[in-house]
């Protein structure tokens, strides 16, 4: 079954199982950017005092895993995962993404328009 119809069916279903997602973080590797590459020495400074931030705040993403919404580190998110983007989110993702739209509930919508 290739990567589409794999998307295709979790989105159908509750996501994910986290056997399933294990799986393919260790088929396809953890879900991080090749960091670049520096070439003066002032890079590389710059480099560390990055590095050093990133360790101190870990990217997340809202994953829908064994039909439960859960708050995963980015690097954990794999090809199949639905992920709930909110205004202002990062988009989680360093490969193929699959975009699905649902119109605001009726709540949301109220409140936006009061």
């Amino acid at each position: 079954m290739s990567i589409q119809n794999e998307t295709q069916a979790a989105a159908a279903a509750d996501g994910l199982t986290s056997q399933e997602a294990e799986a393919r973080l260790g088929q396809f590797g953890p879900n991080d950017p090749a960091p670049p590459k520096l070439n003066s020495a002032v890079l590389v400074k710059s480099r560390r005092a990055i590095e050093q931030l990133r360790q101190q705040v870990v990217p997340t993403a809202a994953v829908l895993r064994d039909g439960k919404w859960r708050e995963l580190r980015r690097s954990d998110v794999v090809p199949g995962d639905i992920v709930r983007l909110s205004t202002g989110d990062l988009l989680p993702a360093e490969r193929r993404t699959w975009f699905f739209w649902a119109p605001p509930s009726s709540a949301e919508h109220a409140s936006r328009s009061a």
